[in-house]
């Protein structure tokens, strides 16, 4: 059954609500005796991003963790986009529409997650910017 077409994001974005968040990881560790060659405080934050699609749901799943002189931090999470009818959707409008919208979307929970998982291992918590970092972008792989 083909589905409607979608020309541009703007369309697209006005056809897929957030409809859920599932965590695949939710972990923190707090490191005894703290590794003595990073700053306490100081985070290294890597962050990788997967998506799956059919014709009526994208899913942006990030993959993050955070590593400091005290604690190891991790959070995996996707959210899951629905449209209420199928969908044809150009590869470079789903692209398009993840890296813009989806990635916008759950950072605020990786963050949020990373925060309390600091705060529950009373250690400082990593301080990771207010947008996902320019550089996340989806690769062939990730799809």
């Amino acid at each position: 059954m083909a589905g409607k077409q979608i020309e541009n994001v703007d369309d697209l974005i006005n056809c897929m609500d957030l409809v859920g968040l599932r965590y695949y990881k939710f972990s923190g560790s707090r490191l005894e005796p703290p590794n003595v060659e990073a700053t306490p405080g100081q985070y290294t934050a890597e962050i990788a991003a997967l998506v799956r699609f059919d014709e009526r749901h994208i899913e942006v799943r990030l993959v993050t963790s955070a590593k400091s002189a005290d604690a190891e931090l991790a959070v995996d999470i996707a959210g899951t986009f629905e449209s209420v009818e199928p969908l044809e959707i150009p590869e470079p409008l789903r692209r398009e529409f993840v890296e813009q919208v989806g990635f916008v979307h759950l950072y605020p929970y990786v963050k949020q997650a990373l925060a309390d998982a600091a705060t529950r291992l009373q250690v400082p918590a990593p301080n990771l910017g207010f947008l996902p970092p320019s550089g996340l972008k989806l690769t062939p792989e990730d799809e």
